[in-house]
């Protein structure tokens, strides 16, 4: 690698060099110039604690030197700085010039950049939340940003085939950020189907149960194969309106109000056989006094009027 003292042009030296890499002395001019100019829009907020010790790394000559990933845009023909905004502003703060490896890599469109920042490693502080926040999900799903969250979680449970009855399941549930994203998209209108019938933030303990997501993927399963009969369904949850004792919604309004509150990241599963006990009720029709998922059967899930047919972790054939 070829040392470069900083210049005007030495992101593009960097895209023209076959290593597409080399050794920069970043002074605390260029720093401030990246942040203002080049830094990721949809970057992490700023964590005052993680500079002031970086800079206090940097005082004691104990920093190691790091690498700063820019992605160089053909669409924009722009500089998008993808890491280290903690590094830089430790480095304004410190006051001294330092060495950093420096490295750009290049993307046809504006929206490719979002791949690369969420591929970085998360690190400190870094999020799904911020993954959610790069890609703009919330705007584009028609939800607020802290209705993405739950469902993707929701989702992610759905491709792992509702498996949930041991305390491994959140270990199932840590799959790719990315692969996440690709759910939400695939299920882009149950998505935003379910939050304008059910939205997340109300107090109301019926509600909050049914953003929990082992419920949750239920009821989004239910609106992709039976949507009208879904919206029906817990619509009469949600309002309690028009409900009494024998019917399915009432049932399950009682097993919410009364079940203990959730301490335990395991008991998805639970959750999950209750609703889809009261579901089942509902769309065969059948009365149903008190919801007992401890005596459904384990294994796969039977989930009337879907692909859901109980031969198989996940849905069957359409």
């Amino acid at each position: 690698m070829q040392l470069f003292k900083t210049q005007e042009n030495v992101l593009d030296s960097i895209r023209d060099d076959p290593n597409q890499v080399q050794l920069v002395t970043v002074s605390p001019d260029q720093a401030r110039e990246w942040i203002t100019v080049n830094l990721f829009s949809k970057q992490r907020t700023l964590r005052t604690h993680q500079v002031q010790l970086l800079t206090s790394l940097m005082e004691k000559g104990e920093f190691r030197r790091s690498e700063l990933k820019f992605i160089y845009c053909q669409e924009t023909k722009q500089y998008v700085l993808i890491n280290g905004q903690h590094r830089l502003n430790a480095l304004i703060a410190y006051g001294k010039p330092l060495d950093f490896t420096v490295t750009v890599l290049s993307v046809e469109l504006a929206i490719d950049i979002a791949d690369y920042y969420v591929s970085e490693d998360r690190g400190l502080g870094r999020s799904l939340q911020d993954t959610y926040g790069a890609y703009d999900l919330a705007e584009e799903l028609g939800i607020t940003a802290n209705g993405v969250g739950p469902m993707a979680a929701a989702l992610t449970y759905i491709t792992q085939g509702l498996q949930g009855n041991t305390g491994t399941v959140y270990t199932r549930l840590k799959v790719s950020d990315i692969r996440r994203v690709e759910l939400l998209r695939e299920w882009k209108d149950e998505v935003h189907e379910f939050y304008i019938l059910c939205p997340r933030g109300s107090d109301n303990r019926i509600r909050g149960t049914m953003w929990v997501y082992g419920p949750l993927a239920i009821e989004l399963i239910t609106m992709r194969y039976r949507r009208e009969q879904a919206i029906y369904f817990w619509k009469q949850v949600l309002s309690q309106e028009d409900i009494h004792r024998g019917m399915p919604a009432y049932a399950l309004v009682q097993y919410c109000l009364n079940r203990k509150a959730v301490t335990s990241r395991y008991d998805q599963d639970s959750l999950s056989r209750a609703f889809t006990l009261a579901w089942n009720s509902f769309f065969n029709h059948r009365q149903t006094q008190v919801l007992q998922p401890s005596r459904m059967k384990p294994g796969p899930y039977v989930i009337a009027g879907t692909p859901y047919d109980g031969k198989q972790w996940g849905p069957g054939k359409d």
